[in-house]
């Protein structure tokens, strides 16, 4: 097992939406690791998307206390950034480059177009996102938050609707991307072969907003899905959820 050092912090959180009566979260602890990618799992309505809104200063807790790198997380800042499954999130007016660029303090043409080859998508900075596929804007959706250096990158669902083989090929390159950058990751997924794929560390949630699972992943990488190994976890991890929803 390894020790990891903890990056974000989340202390006895309560939290509840203002249109429901009950408690998304009651009394949540969590501690999120730096430099891994932590996948999120759970059925819908476990408050997957709302943890990362938490961490991400979007939302703030009823009662309780989240802290990135020591400080308080009260508002969004440029250290934690977030990318959504909806694929027109690029400014449809600006170029794949000036797309990446936007967020950087200083303009440096030469990390975005290292960004953009390491996702895969060199030769393309010229061209508008209505020329692109739906897994190409992620790609450069992932670019352009890598470009604002955050030190921790929260993902909702970003390759949900994609076909297997882009699918898969966004996963490597969000591994490869992570191995380049050391940011640390929190992506949430639907997607119990993608968690088991990405993950460093992998969190399961209950339909009750409660955590029931949060370790290292065991199998090393390069991960191969077809391998017994990933099976026999992908099984584990599969029978732990069915075994909530059973409940």
């Amino acid at each position: 097992m390894k020790n990891y050092e903890n990056i974000l912090k989340i202390q006895n959180i309560n939290f509840t939406w203002p249109q429901n009566v009950k408690p998304l979260f009651s009394d949540l602890s969590l501690d999120i690791c730096k430099g891994v990618i932590t996948c999120i799992l759970g059925p819908s309505g476990c408050g997957k998307t709302s943890m990362l809104n938490l961490a991400g200063g979007f939302i703030l807790p009823d009662s309780g206390r989240i802290t990135f790198n020591g400080a308080v997380v009260n508002r969004p800042e440029k250290s934690r950034v977030m990318v959504f499954q909806d694929y027109s999130q690029l400014f449809p007016w600006k170029t794949v480059l000036k797309n990446v660029t936007f967020p950087m303090e200083k303009k440096d043409k030469n990390l975005a177009l290292k960004l953009l080859e390491l996702s895969g998508l060199k030769g393309v900075e010229n061209l508008y996102p209505a020329a692109l596929s739906g897994g190409m804007k992620q790609r450069v959706a992932i670019a352009r938050a890598l470009a604002a250096r955050p030190e921790l990158l929260l993902l909702d669902e970003p390759f949900d609707g994609l076909d297997a083989p882009t699918r898969r090929a966004l996963q490597n390159t969000l591994l490869n991307l992570e191995g380049e950058t050391a940011t640390s990751i929190m992506m949430v997924t639907h997607d119990i072969d993608e968690a088991v794929y990405l993950s460093d560390r992998l969190l399961v949630m209950s339909a009750g907003g409660k955590i029931i699972f949060h370790d290292e992943n065991p199998l090393p990488h390069p991960r191969e899905s077809g391998k017994e190994e990933f099976l026999r976890f992908k099984s584990e991890i599969y029978s732990l959820i069915e075994g909530e929803r059973t409940s």
